[in-house]
Formats: structure tokens, sequence, C-alpha cells
């Protein structure tokens, strides 16, 4: 049967969903260039768009409902605002001389850290050893002694809202997204680049949407495929209406998960 004949065969149904992935396909294919090709970084499960003008590098994008923006200067100044709150400027220095003897034992040191200081005007919030790739992310900070300091922070959030940290006293939303001196090194010294969108799961997904456009032309065809190795003249035999119900309840859960699928590929966050 040539296509035409077939289109014109077709319910409106199925040619909706055929329509509708024979749009996507295309579209979704746009969709996730132009997101692999937006590099930036990823802060606090939101995405920051990387920009640079005249050497000073922005990180931009909404996080918790608010624009958030961290600017990195060439001369180590870092500065980052959330909604209406500033925060910094941070001075990031690098200082051999402040990171920790590698040590073995209880008092574990690992080798290769980054000797640096974090600084806010004459205030050092940090000074030790940075390890650029830990094998714990939270666990990344040595101070000048030797001492390992944890990234985590631990909080709880009331009924009304008001947040309270692991020492009993309320977080403040100003507090709540100061970032911390690890965040602050990662930015301005060795931040990973990710992007949106992924060609890996665009590809797969374009697969079972051909298999899906396949499946709402050729169902009948497949029917009788599937007869033909239990009875001798399946070309006699009538779907049911069962069986004609849930082809096209199948056709629109592919049709579904495809869409629903190549969404969320297009905004999720890779590296």
């Amino acid at each position: 049967m040539k296509l035409k004949a077939r289109w014109t065969e077709m319910d409106l149904f199925r040619r909706g969903l055929l329509l509708l992935l024979a749009v996507a396909i295309p579209l979704f294919a746009v969709v996730t260039a132009v997101q692999c090709s937006r590099v930036g970084i990823e802060y606090g499960n939101a995405f920051l768009r990387r920009t640079e003008n005249d050497g000073v590098i922005q990180y931009a994008g909404r996080k918790s409902g608010e624009d958030s923006v961290f600017t990195v200067c060439p001369d180590g100044r870092v500065e980052y605002r959330w909604g209406q709150e500033t925060y910094g400027p941070y001075t990031i220095l690098q200082d051999p001389s402040a990171a920790p003897e590698p040590s073995m034992g209880d008092s574990y040191v690992p080798e290769g850290l980054m000797g640096v200081e974090v600084r806010q005007g004459d205030t050092v919030l940090f000074r030790g050893g940075w390890d650029p790739d830990p094998d714990m992310t939270w666990y990344s900070l040595y101070d000048e002694s030797g001492n390992e300091l944890s990234g985590l922070s631990f909080s709880a959030t009331m009924g009304d809202g008001t947040m309270i940290g692991s020492d009993g006293e309320i977080i403040t939303p100003r507090e709540q997204h100061e970032p911390k001196a690890a965040q602050l090194l990662r930015v301005a010294l060795a931040p990973e680049l990710v992007h949106r969108g992924s060609w890996l799961i665009y590809t797969s997904l374009t697969l079972l949407a051909a298999a899906g456009m396949g499946y709402i032309l050729f169902y009948r065809e497949l029917f009788y495929w599937n007869l033909g190795f239990t009875v001798k003249n399946p070309k006699n035999a009538e779907p049911s209406d069962w069986y004609v119900f849930s082809s096209l309840l199948g056709m629109g859960i592919i049709t579904a998960v495809v869409l629903v699928l190549y969404v969320v590929q297009a905004y999720n966050i890779f590296d």
C-alpha cells in the first residue's frame, strides 16, 4: 500500500501521533544541538551558562527561582549574586606554602593539594590545601595543619519554611545561598564545564520514535505477521476490538514517552 493510500485509511488519532513524532525528531535535533553548544557549570543542581567578555567570565542561570550569577575576574576576584543578594567580592589566591604536607594513617592528607587562600576583604575565610579532584566531593579542603574539612552542611526545614542548621540556629535565606570556600575555588580555579542535552540519548530516542512510527503505520501487518506463525490463513482473520484498542493505547504510550524523554534529555545536565 502506498503511503498516500495508507495515510488516507488512517484515523485521526494515528495521524496525530505520526505527525507529533515526525515533527519531534528534527525539532529536538535543533534543540539538542543548541543545548550542547552552551557550556557552563552545575551549581546547586542549577545550570549556569558560561560567557566571557574581556577576560571576565560569568556563569549565569536560575537557581531556586532567582537569577544566579558568578563573576570571575582575571585578578582572582569572585563575586556572586543570587536574586537581590550579593556576596563578595572574594579574592582567590594560589599559595603553595599554604598546602599541608602529604601524610598517611589517621591524619591522612593526599598528595597533589593546591595551596590556596580565600579572602573576603581582610578576612581569611580559608587557607590550606584544596584537592581539585577528590575521591569524595564533600572532602576537598585541608587546613594548614592537615585537618580535613567537610563541605557538607546539614539543615532541616520547619513547617513554616524556616531553616534550622545543625547547631540549632536559624539559617536566613542569605546564609542559605552564600557560596562555600570549596565552591568558590571550583568556580575560580577548576570549573567543571557541563552542558544540557545528550546526543547519545537523543539518538536512542530517535530510534524509538522511528520504531513507534513504523508501528503506527504497519500495526495491522504486524497482526497478520504474528498470526502467520500459528494460523494457516491469517489474511482471513480480523483483529478484535481489544487488539485494536490495545494497539492504539500502545501507540499513544510510546509517543508520550518519547516526547517526555526528548524534553527531559534536552534540559538535563551532562558532562
